[in-house]
């Protein structure tokens, strides 16, 4: 099995932002089961991603059902494995909104120790280092190429702003739809985790809740962590940790939500502000 470098990442996400710029004008899209979106970007990416890192190396979000599902539990918390989503912001992309992107993470023995999250149409990308630090490219146009991104890459920085009524909370789409927030700070729902997470980097937002599922998360957790960020749920555990865990996701066969997280958690630039914003979301 191909082991995590940094290098050959980029090249992944690279060949599959250009299938998903071929599509973008035009998808085709289907509405699967659970009543999500799904194009012919997400399968065209994840059948590239398929054949480059082995059907058998993976768990992607249009491709797990077709795995035995006791053998995918066992390599995802005793094995080494893969964790991808084509697309993350669906509804954004086939909506013909810039707020998408490809995420792409590395999980060993149960817990995600790399990950890399690349937004096309910003030009913006948050890697793991071989070494394990986050590094980050932002060279201020879309659709970079790779010399673009590998010049503009740097050790990425906690982005170090005050928390206070100011700061813009990002609730989860779930949460737009059944909860209340009773907070005066500024909010926003955002549709893509990733574009979430790379607001958290950026300093543009102090707080995001979500209950995402775990390709939605995999590509960003271990960089959200390497820099600093802070996340609990209202149970105490710490999504931070990078743990894939039972107690944490929905691993079951029969589960309800496959692979969503079990609870709400909020990740946020300090526990001070996960610790003011919890209480005031009501869901």
């Amino acid at each position: 099995m191909q082991d995590w470098n940094a290098d050959f990442v980029l090249d992944l996400l690279l060949e599959s932002a250009e299938i998903a710029h071929r599509i973008k004008s035009d998808p085709h899209v289907a509405v699967k089961d659970d009543r999500t979106p799904v194009s012919d970007a997400d399968q065209g990416i994840e059948n590239l991603l398929t054949e480059k890192l082995g059907a058998e190396n993976l768990l992607g979000e249009e491709t797990f059902q077709k795995r035995d599902h006791d053998q995918l539990i066992d390599q995802l918390l005793h094995g080494k494995i893969w964790i991808i989503d084509p697309i993350d912001g669906t509804a954004n992309f086939i909506n013909r909104r810039p707020l998408w992107g490809i995420t792409i993470g590395y999980a060993d023995h149960g817990t995600i120790t790399r990950g890399a999250i690349f937004l096309p149409e910003f030009g913006q990308l948050l890697i793991t280092g071989n070494d394990g630090t986050p590094m980050l490219a932002d060279p201020g146009h879309p659709y970079p190429t790779r010399t673009e991104l590998k010049n503009a890459l740097a050790p990425a920085k906690h982005p170090g702003r005050k928390f206070d009524s100011t700061s813009c909370i990002n609730l989860s789409q779930l949460f737009t739809k059944r909860g209340r927030f009773s907070g005066v700070n500024p909010v926003i729902t955002v549709g893509s985790c990733i574009c979430s997470g790379m607001d958290l980097v950026l300093g543009r937002d102090a707080v995001y809740m979500t209950n995402a599922k775990v390709w939605d998360m995999a590509g960003m957790l271990p960089n959200l962590a390497g820099l600093g960020f802070y996340s609990v749920n209202r149970s105490g555990q710490h999504l931070l940790d990078c743990r894939i865990t039972p107690e944490l996701f929905q691993l079951e066969a029969d589960a309800k939500t496959p692979f969503a997280l079990r609870e709400t958690h909020w990740i946020g630039s300090s526990r001070e502000a996960v610790e003011t914003i919890m209480p005031l979301c009501e869901i």
